[in-house]
């Protein structure tokens, strides 16, 4: 049995998580689990990186883990629920969102 894949499927149902990764500026994306993104968001770094997280919108915690985690507009939220699939993208405050 692979571990690691069977400790990432553990990972995820903390809330969602399929995939992340960590980018940091000239290097390969580095693949991170729940803990790292928690971690990285409650403690973000001065560099110039960013995390890309793939989350399961049907997971029963996560939406609420990104109300509670993320700084989205509620626009986001309300296009969650609009159930829209068109692939345009509006600029609301500071942030991009694909509608």
């Amino acid at each position: 049995m692979n571990h690691s894949i069977a400790h990432h499927h553990q990972d995820s149902d903390l809330f969602g998580l399929l995939y992340g990764f960590r980018f940091r500026h000239a290097e390969s994306g580095q693949e991170i689990g729940s803990a790292a993104a928690l971690d990285y968001l409650q403690n973000p770094p001065e560099e110039n990186d960013f995390i890309w997280l793939h989350l399961n919108l049907s997971h029963a915690a996560c939406e609420r883990w990104m109300k509670t985690h993320l700084d989205l507009p509620e626009e986001f939220f309300e296009a969650l629920h609009e159930g829209s699939r068109s692939t345009r993208i509006e600029h609301v405050d500071a942030t991009l969102l694909a509608g």
